[in-house]
Formats: C-alpha cells, structure tokens, sequence
C-alpha cells in the first residue's frame, strides 16, 4: 500500500491541454470548476489539467498576504471569489516570470521578509522543472533539485518599482531562490495585486507569524501561527444537522429520493428498500443508502476487480466528473485531504470546512462509522466504485461567538508537556471545528498535526 498526504485546510497549473478543471478543491465554494478565466480571453490561463503536480498548485495548502508589517505580519485568506482572483493574478505573474524573467539566483530569507507578498503554500513540494513544466515552459537546464514548498509573489507597489520579485522557499533551504520579471510585461496582474493587498490590507484578519521566519522550533516546515487579536470573534459552538431529515430526525424519503436520482442512469428502474433508520434505492448496477446517522453511501456493482496500472490523475479526473451528480456537494465547503493506492484502487479523501474553519471528526465518530473523513471516493479501473459522504449542514445559529484569550505557545507547551522527553515534529497547529457526530454541535478546538494524528487539545 502507497499513501502521499497532500496536506492542506490549502493541494502546477495547468498549461497541458487539460480540459478538466481541479479548481473545486480548493475554490469550493465557487460555482465554476476553474480557477481560470474561461479561455476566451487572449491572455487568459487555459484550463486545469489533472495531474498531481497541478493539483499542488491549483489546490494550494493555504493562501495568505504578507504586509512586512510587525502589527500584522501574516492574513490568511479565505476560499473565496477575491482569493480566486489574487491567486489566479499570481500565477500569471509566475508563468510571465518563467517565460521572460531573469535570476533565479540564491538570496537571503531576509530579502524575502523585508517585501510585501502574496504566499502560496503548496500542499506537497515541486521541483522547479516540474512547475515549468504545467506552465508549459521550457525549463532550463542545472536547475535547483530542491522541493519547492512556498512560492512568494511581490508585486511592485511603488512607482519607482520596475520589477516584480518572485520567491521559491524550500523547508530544507536556508535560502530563497530568486526570479524577476518587468512591471511592464503584467502590468494589469500586478496592478490588480497591489490593489487587492490594500483591500485585505484595510479588513479584519487573525493575525498569523511564521515559525520559520521567528525561529521557532518543533516544527517540521513552516507554519502560519495564529497570535491573538481582541477584535475576532469564533464561534464556540458551532450547531451542525444531518441533511435531508424532517422536523421530527425522520428521513425525508422524498428529499433522499431526489437526492440520489442523478446517481442512476435510468432512475425509472430503481427499487427502494426501507429499513430502520435506513432507506435504500438500487438497480441491478447501482446502490445506494442513506440513514439518519446522516451517511450516503453509493456503490456501483458493475466495477470489475481486474485492471492494469493505476494512473491516480486518472482517477482524480473520474472522481471529479462524478461528483457533478451531487447536487449537494456545491454548498459544502470541501478539499482535498489526501489519497491512498490500494488493490488497483485509488481513494480521496476530503475535508469539510464551515467558514473557512475545518472540520475534525472525533475518534467516535471515526470508529463508528469507518470513516476518518467526511468524504471519500474510490476509483477503480476509471469509474468510480464507491463515494461515501456525510451530509451536514449548519444548523440554528447560536449567539455565542466569544472573543479568544490564547496563544499558541501555551497549546506548544500543554502539548509537549504532555509526553516530557519525547521528540515530537509538528507539522500544523490550527483552530478547528470538533465534532463526535452525535453533539448537536462541533466545539472549538486546538488542533496539533504531528503528521501521524490530530492531537485536539480545548482552548484552555
């Protein structure tokens, strides 16, 4: 068994001639699948391809805006249509620097500090050639081998600027590699950057630093760390309900029945069988199921168990192109988490998101229902075989946001006291949603990733 994490909350792009639009992932939240203009403008970006490398650029870890700013440092940006369009600007400015920049030089991480930037956090490193390659450059030749974790555009922001800067960040580097491009060859993108930056500049934002940038340890990369700001208010209690259930918990047959039409070719054919809690419509290819502990299932029975190699863009083009039959899945924040190779088989594993916040299932819940995610699709032999996913939805709001008194080195410190002596690597550290599936709501919780589990710690 092979199994890659593409961790994210954030997975090239995209020149190969791709015609399927990875952009969901990331920019769930958007009606279209592209994170791209539509193609029919002249200077716009073609569509998404499917491969892995594309998949780390078009569904990045995180996006997030640095002021060089010691009041503000770091704002994160949330999956929305303003993101889409400084993420999309970016990547234009890093294509024109690929095509007609100069550099590519090795420099100080301070120089990179000392700029106002855009961050994009890949969820798994690239190599260099590899991003020239879905950008459809030629690579030049003896290029650095390191993987690349971070890509930092800058735009020029003074008049007197005549180059845009853009940075490379290895986790494993002590310094930044280096390439420019003239104001004057993305005049509008960089124009459009800078505006933007004033825009998020003058809201609200959690504040965040970067571990790596203030020398902190324990960390196995760099991490955006959340630091307190008095004027945000969470949510401590975040209420979730299960779809398609009537005022009483019951299944709404006939909502359920609507829901899973799309999943059939010929939805005239399909039976229906009752059970406690359970309801069930099939056909001689296809079944599904869905109960009041608010998991559909879908397994078409027509998938053979033979097949050759695994070609997991493949699978991912599949796994998208059938999502489209879910007409629920567009109002659920939702990402790519990580996949598994398995038997000929590839499985993806999303996260949910409410608000930008993830959401963590408990180990309950986990045991329960065999389900570490909240959703999950297997292709096998290019057709997806089974799509499991709960289906949630915010419930009644409740008027308890509270103003957070924390910081995260007293998290650092309760964690790594808890076990004294032993070495621990963190890989993330967030605020999340928690929720064992039974609560009427998911509660505010510390989220510490050592790469092998989720350790939720409470606020206090």
């Amino acid at each position: 068994m092979g199994k890659i994490l593409l961790k994210t909350m954030f997975l090239g792009m995209l020149i190969t001639l791709g015609v399927y639009q990875t952009g969901t992932l990331w920019f769930d939240t958007m009606s279209s699948h592209s994170v791209f203009y539509d193609g029919e403008e002249k200077d716009s970006l073609p569509r998404a391809a499917a491969s892995l490398e594309a998949v780390s650029l078009v569904s990045p870890q995180y996006i997030a805006l640095y002021f060089a700013d010691g009041n503000r440092e770091f704002a994160v940006l949330a999956r929305d249509g303003g993101t889409r369009e400084i993420f999309t600007d970016s990547l234009r400015i890093l294509r024109e620097g690929f095509r007609q920049g100069s550099g590519l030089d090795q420099v100080p991480l301070e120089q990179v500090w000392s700029q106002r930037g855009i961050f994009v956090k890949l969820s798994f490193p690239l190599l260099l050639e590899q991003m020239y390659g879905e950008l459809g450059v030629p690579a030049p030749v003896n290029l650095s081998k390191a993987g690349i974790d971070q890509v930092v555009v800058c735009p020029a922001l003074e008049l007197q600027d005549n180059r845009v800067d853009i940075y490379f960040l290895s986790d494993a580097q002590e310094e930044a590699l280096h390439l420019s491009v003239d104001k004057a060859q993305v005049r509008e993108d960089n124009l459009r950057l800078g505006q933007a930056m004033e825009r998020e500049g003058a809201r609200e934002h959690v504040v965040h630093i970067s571990s790596r940038k203030e020398g902190i340890p324990y960390f196995s990369g760099d991490v955006l760390l959340p630091v307190t700001t008095e004027n945000i208010l969470y949510r401590e209690r975040f209420p979730l309900e299960k779809r398609l259930l009537d005022a009483k918990g019951a299944l709404d047959v006939g909502a359920v029945e609507g829901f899973v039409n799309p999943f059939f070719v010929n939805r005239d054919t399909k039976r229906r069988l009752d059970g406690d809690g359970l309801v069930q419509f099939y056909d001689e290819q296809v079944q599904t199921a869905y109960g009041t502990n608010g998991v559909f299932q879908y397994t078409n029975l027509g998938v053979g168990e033979g097949g050759g190699g695994i070609s997991v863009s493949a699978a991912l083009l599949a796994a998208n192109r059938f999502l489209d039959r879910d007409g629920l899945l567009e109002r659920q924040e939702h990402y790519l988490e990580n996949y598994e190779i398995q038997e000929q088989q590839v499985t993806f594993y999303y996260r949910y998101g409410f608000g930008g916040t993830p959401l963590v299932l408990g180990t309950d819940f986990q045991i329960r229902e065999g389900m570490e995610y909240p959703m999950e699709v297997t292709v096998r032999n290019g057709v997806v075989k089974s799509y499991r996913r709960l289906l949630l939805q915010e419930g009644k709001a409740d008027q308890d946001r509270i103003r957070l008194s924390y910081s995260f080195e007293e998290v650092l410190d309760r964690f790594l006291g808890g076990e004294p002596g032993r070495e621990w690597k963190v890989q993330d550290l967030y605020l999340a949603y928690h929720w064992d599936g039974a609560a009427p709501a998911a509660q505010i919780r510390w989220v510490v990733d050592t790469g092998q589990e989720n350790h939720v710690m409470p606020l206090e």
